[in-house]
């Protein structure tokens, strides 16, 4: 095309350690800003167009149509943001939602991101899991988590494209992309180590991403996640036998709601630093009001918006685009809400780099350390160091016996040890705390409390007192001196069988 226009050099920024407009234009590629002072008149070339714009043509096309269906089935504020959580296109929403969802801590959700990707992925990944699961053929003689895993890495790519590939939109598809193939790969998916390869990734393309906002606010908020489900390995339930469905369902939403408020927790917290330095703005009540959103942009909007786009073809997009408003409705009903209350935002002083460097370094450090330097603390023999013997010093000072007290020093020698050899703490921590913690099964029957008091202390006085100094004897007193108290029967593990 073909236009008349005035034609500017790329702005300054307006204040010192101000935003750099023109930086950003720069590195986008744009040499100069204006505006058109003529009507655009279309041009006939002979040569061809370049390839990138051949590529993404049909793609484009395709783009329209949908937004075109989304505002024939959603027409008004609902539509423009149904096609902004679909294809990207962000420019019809108004201004007052736009600043409603900015004040109340929502306005991610209007960028696609991580967050949409996530459910994208995961949802598909459930369904194909899930779908498979029910023919007994597949599921027990082909590997289906790694084929769901491969169809959820298709539906990314292709909700990439057609959401416009924003930079957003790349990263987040990158690191996704990563985790769903460390499962096609039978490796661990969240890891440190998969969001070390995704940032390396995108700066050896673009090294000077580092200095994005959305960049730094995004793997902020994954470093933070991954480091709390890193600190919570082999996280073990009750057993459900005898307990009726109705308070499984409780225990359940209730284990939901608890993560939902813990992810949504952190994930503010390491990206408040950020907010705070590059925007000076703080939302108060942002966690509270994306525990309110969040449910439904994951249960209600964006399935749905994926069950639009799988209905397109078949002319049956209306439906679920009408499930899709009612839920971006209650959406911004909680964003505006929520902006109305007093001192819901606040405008703040601009903070120096070395304070948030300090604070980065901080989380970094409280994230990335997974031994006792995450929390440093003097040594010293009876503090939680020796968490692996909180049990049996808890039932040794209630009932004071001589190998108990034997048992405790022992353990306290294992705990000083591991501390002096770190390379070993790993190992002999866990040990501990499975002996302490091991349920032990005795062939003695089970007298009264009291009788059992009586008995157990002259018992394991006469079985360990002769023979405490050995090697073959000391090892089966430590088990008797932990079983006792905390089974309140007669102690066993004792080599001669005599009481």
């Amino acid at each position: 095309m073909a236009v008349k226009a005035t034609l500017r050099p790329l702005p300054e920024p307006v204040m010192p350690n101000g935003f750099d407009f023109g930086r950003t234009a720069w590195f986008a590629r744009l040499g100069g800003t204006g505006d058109a002072t003529g009507a655009i008149e279309p041009l006939t070339l002979d040569q061809v167009a370049p390839l990138d714009l051949r590529l993404w043509a049909p793609i484009d096309r395709v783009r329209d149509e949908i937004n075109v269906r989304i505002h024939a089935a959603l027409p008004g504020e609902r539509g423009e943001i149904a096609a902004a959580l679909i294809t990207g296109e962000r420019a019809g929403i108004s201004d007052e939602v736009n600043q409603a969802m900015r004040n109340s801590g929502l306005f991610h959700i209007l960028s696609i991101s991580g967050l949409h990707m996530v459910i994208m992925a995961g949802t598909v990944f459930w369904l194909v899991r899930a779908l498979l699961a029910l023919v007994p053929a597949l599921a027990l003689s082909f590997p289906i988590r790694k084929w769901a895993a491969a169809c959820a890495l298709a539906a990314v790519l292709g909700y990439l494209l057609l959401s416009g590939a924003s930079v957003p939109a790349v990263r987040s598809w990158v690191m996704m992309s990563i985790v769903l193939l460390a499962v096609l790969l039978d490796r661990p998916a969240l890891t440190m180590r998969n969001v070390a390869l995704a940032a390396l990734l995108i700066l050896v393309c673009e090294p000077e991403t580092v200095f994005d906002p959305s960049f730094q606010m995004s793997f902020a908020a994954v470093i933070g996640l991954v480091a709390l489900f890193e600190s919570r390995p082999g996280r073990s339930e009750a057993s459900a036998a005898g307990v009726s469905l109705f308070w499984r369902l409780v225990h359940k939403l209730r284990a939901i709601i608890a993560g939902d408020a813990l992810s949504t927790l952190v994930a503010t917290v390491a990206v408040s630093p950020f907010a705070v330095y590059h925007f000076h703005r703080a939302s108060y009540y942002g966690v509270f009001t994306n525990l309110l959103a969040l449910p439904l942009v994951s249960l209600i909007i964006m399935p749905m918006a994926l069950a639009a786009l799988v209905a397109m073809p078949f002319g049956l997009e209306a439906w679920p685009l009408q499930a899709m408003g009612v839920g971006i409705d209650l959406l911004v009903d909680v964003g505006k809400w929520v902006a109305s209350w007093p001192g819901a935002v606040s405008v703040l002083p601009a903070i120096p780099a070395h304070a948030l460097a300090l604070m980065v370094l901080g989380g970094l450090w409280l994230c990335l350390w997974r031994t006792r330097w995450r929390f440093p603390r003097p040594p010293s023999p009876i503090t939680a160091s020796t968490t692996g013997c909180s049990q049996m010093t808890t039932s040794a000072t209630r009932r004071p016996l001589p190998s108990a007290r034997l048992s405790i020093a022992t353990c306290f020698a294992a705990s000083a040890w591991s501390r002096a050899r770190p390379s070993r703490s790993s190992v002999i921590r866990p040990r501990w705390k499975r002996t302490a913690a091991a349920p032990t099964s005795s062939s003695f029957p089970s007298p009264s409390a009291r009788d059992a008091a009586r008995r157990g202390s002259s018992s394991i006085g006469r079985c360990c007192g002769r023979k405490a100094r050995t090697r073959s004897t000391s090892k089966g007193c430590r088990s008797a001196a932990k079983a006792w108290p905390r089974r309140g029967g007669i102690a066993p593990g004792c080599r001669t069988g005599r009481w």
